[in-house]
């Protein structure tokens, strides 16, 4: 069992990242969707966080686990990563290769392969993985039903048991699964037109077209209670199970909310003096991309400490 942290931040630096340029709005998390960082967590072993090499030929994806550092098939080039409970999953450079590992022992498992159909938007949730065909924007799953095939999409997200997105028709929000809160979070999000869109646990959270970041699902510890801001404030977006964070656009620092009832970890001025390019949630603790040096800082209740 991991040994909830104090509010003193967890800054070890995991790995070298490739940046990329953040577009406005771009969904990043964990639990969600597509990125260079994924985190994997599990009840019965370790944190494990990984991410996708920069700076070299070989984009491959690099992943610290108990202290060590595990080299994923170093001779093969990814573009992006997505992690859920005791597995994580890359899509191959170009998109026409999906794999996925477990990170007990890292056995690889290939559960896509076409030489004609590319493959983006790769996301994972608790357990099941999704990703939508590039030339069409339909929606695959797996160990998950897949939505319906009428639902095009420009992006989506996947959290505890369910899964949604942003359909390219109206930018209005689309929700699919076997659990009851994805008709709880539609619902509540009613005609919103949407820009971005990421889940949580239990929660998802998105930017409107008109700029507002909002939140909707369950609340209980806060993760719906997004702070003051301006339009177009934030850029990504990292939902855990009980917390929500953002990065502000026009300085790159984070602003979270909710968490465990005594909220030690994510409080908004944890990481006040650091900029990040992208930032991906745990359960209960968030990781960043830095700006300064494209290294990985983890803080929160819970860390990949163990």
């Amino acid at each position: 069992m991991k040994t909830p942290l104090s509010s003193t931040t967890i800054t070890f630096i995991i790995i070298i990242i490739i940046s990329t340029t953040i577009s406005p709005p771009q969904p990043v998390t964990s639990l969600g969707s597509s990125s260079t960082i994924a985190i994997s967590y599990s009840s019965n072993s370790a944190t494990t966080v990984c991410g996708i090499i920069a700076g070299a030929s070989t984009k491959r994806i690099q992943c610290y686990k108990q202290g060590q550092i595990v080299s994923i098939q170093p001779n093969l080039s990814y573009e992006s990563i997505s992690g859920g409970h005791g597995f994580f999953c890359g899509l191959r450079s170009g998109g026409f290769s999906l794999l996925c590992w477990n990170t007990t022992n890292f056995h690889v498992k290939r559960i896509y392969y076409s030489s004609t159909h590319r493959l983006t938007n790769l996301t994972v949730g608790n357990s099941q993985i999704c990703a939508t065909q590039a030339n069409s924007g339909v929606a695959f799953c797996w160990r998950f039903v897949s939505p319906e095939v009428a639902w095009n999409f420009l992006t989506i997200t996947s959290g505890g048991g369910f899964s949604c997105g942003i359909l390219e028709k109206n930018n209005a929000m689309r929700c699919w699964g076997g659990s009851e809160i994805e008709n709880v979070i539609q619902t509540q999000f009613g005609n919103a037109t949407m820009l971005s869109l990421v889940a949580g646990e239990s929660h998802a959270c998105g930017v409107t077209k008109n700029g507002t970041l909002i939140c909707k699902g369950r609340n209980v510890a806060g993760q719906l209670d997004v702070p003051p801001h301006s339009a177009f404030d934030f850029s990504t977006l990292a939902l855990g199970a009980n917390h929500s964070c953002a990065v502000k656009r026009k300085n790159g620092l984070v602003v979270c909310w909710g968490g465990k009832p005594e909220r030690s970890g994510f409080d908004s001025g944890v990481m006040n003096n650091e900029s990040f390019e992208s930032i991906v949630a745990g359960l209960d603790f968030t990781c960043g991309l830095t700006t300064k040096n494209l290294s990985v800082i983890c803080w929160g209740q819970d860390g990949p400490v163990g």
